[in-house]
């Protein structure tokens, strides 16, 4: 591996993880275990380590065509920002790398205008159906479905309909 597509990364308080997930790029989910096992790494250099293996078997699903921006969110979410930014500069093909900078851009922060409390105003259930809610209306904002508070209202009391009927024997 060549540190010249390493050129991105700046002087920065997470640029020892994102090197550190540029340095084991190369190894799978079990070998980048052994060798933090070897080294005695802490579990926040664990994390980056696992994280960038994950990253790199997930690849392949993210230069599908036609995959949506939520779809790219349902791979990447809760991944390590550091294995993350060591992806736009080290994965290959190149949409796979312009996806993950797309979601540290743009994605990962995109939320429904909606909170939990509006939604039981609206009449989804209490309980799980509100995060589940709260998912559907993330998902619908990220692929464009809704444009505003009212788009989402109206996505929310269809789900508050179809929640009560799904619960019904």
């Amino acid at each position: 591996m060549s540190v010249a597509h390493l050129d991105g990364l700046t002087d920065t308080p997470s640029t020892a993880f994102t090197w550190l997930a540029a340095l084991v790029w190369p190894l799978t989910l079990a070998e980048g275990a052994a060798l933090g096992a070897r080294l005695n790494t802490p579990a926040d250099w664990l994390r980056v380590i696992a994280d960038t293996a994950r990253l790199k078997a997930r690849l392949p699903q993210l230069e599908q065509s036609g995959l949506t921006p939520s779809g790219v969110c349902a791979l990447l979410d809760g991944l390590s920002p550091d294995a993350l930014r060591a992806a736009t500069l080290l994965a290959q093909p190149p949409v796979a790398s312009e996806r993950v900078r797309r979601y540290l851009a743009e994605w990962w922060s995109v939320a429904p205008r909606l909170r939990g409390s509006d939604l039981l105003e609206l009449g989804v259930p209490a309980g799980p159906a509100v995060g589940e809610a709260l998912r559907a209306l993330r998902k619908a904002r990220l692929d464009g479905e809704t444009n505003n508070m009212e788009d989402e209202q109206r996505i929310a009391r269809k789900w508050a309909t179809q929640s009560y009927f799904d619960a019904q024997p």
